[in-house]
């Protein structure tokens, strides 16, 4: 018996046996969807994926405004078991406002050029 139960363990249990990686578990920057409504002031709820999971969390918007259902979200941090988030449209246009034309970035009115392996963009 006991012959039995070491030959699992070690074919079964020990290969799955790793350790935890500590950035797989660390909230801020991760995407999430509203699941219900957050209102304004109020608090909602999210739904992520971590380390595989998914996983369901209270939310409240940063800037206390109304975050409709289905909007995809960023966590910006996590309070008392509250995850604070921000509108990925309003996180990316806040953060990556450099990128318009004025500051030598991205052109919106001139359309992107394909990549190919090997070749810079042109300037």
């Amino acid at each position: 018996m006991s012959i039995a139960v070491a030959w699992f363990f070690a074919r079964v249990i020990a290969p799955n046996d790793r350790a935890l990686d500590p950035a797989h578990y660390r909230l801020p920057g991760t995407i999430a969807i509203v699941s219900s409504a957050i209102r304004s002031g109020g608090t909602g709820e999210i739904v992520y994926e971590q380390a595989g999971v998914r996983q369901v969390s209270a939310a409240r918007a940063a800037d206390g405004a109304a975050i409709p259902r289905g909007s995809e979200v960023v966590i910006l941090r996590c309070e008392r078991g509250v995850a604070f988030v921000e509108p990925w449209s309003v996180f990316v246009g806040e953060r990556h406002r450099d990128l318009d034309a004025g500051a030598g970035g991205l052109d919106p009115d001139r359309p992107a050029e394909p990549m190919h392996p090997g070749r810079s963009p042109a300037a």
